[in-house]
């Protein structure tokens, strides 16, 4: 916390990342059943197990959104044509993929902007930079204009 308030994330924006990062973490732990509760069927509607009913309201009220919401986006899609609109419920395996591409995203956005964040706090006008840092991994030396979370996996 100490270290995030140097590059100017306190307060409020602070309680912000710390709600989203924790509505990622609470994704994490999302199981889905099937609707019939026959685990290999793909046909079935994805349902949430009833030991996920708690975290769906705690990720629910983190990330800003109503839970009835949440559960909906991970196991429905959304088809739109010209004049229709059609919701499809997705099986369990397509919700917990789409429960993980949430995740990934939400984390991902999360790490782009923390990056920027420092980069804007610590970084010197344009034409003052006489040092800089980059990174040093097993393939030898990297500087990047855009620093992304991939370059750390």
């Amino acid at each position: 916390i100490a270290a995030l308030a140097l590059v100017a994330v306190e307060g409020d924006v602070l309680t912000r990342l710390l709600r989203a990062l924790a509505g990622v973490l609470l994704l994490g732990q999302f199981d889905f059943t099937s609707s019939s509760g026959d685990p290999s069927s793909q046909d079935d509607q994805a349902v949430l197990s009833p030991e996920a009913a708690a975290d769906v309201a705690s990720a629910a009220a983190a990330l800003g959104v109503q839970g009835s919401d949440l559960q909906k986006a991970l196991t429905t899609r959304t088809i739109r044509t010209r004049n229709e609109q059609f919701v499809k419920p997705l099986p369990p395996s397509a919700a917990s993929a789409t429960r993980d591409a949430l995740a990934k995203e939400l984390y991902s956005r999360m790490f782009d902007w923390l990056v920027r964040q420092i980069c804007s706090a610590t970084s010197a006008p344009a034409g003052d930079v006489k040092r800089f840092v980059g990174l040093l991994d097993i393939f030898g030396f990297e500087s990047f204009a855009i620093n992304r979370f991939e370059q750390f996996c």
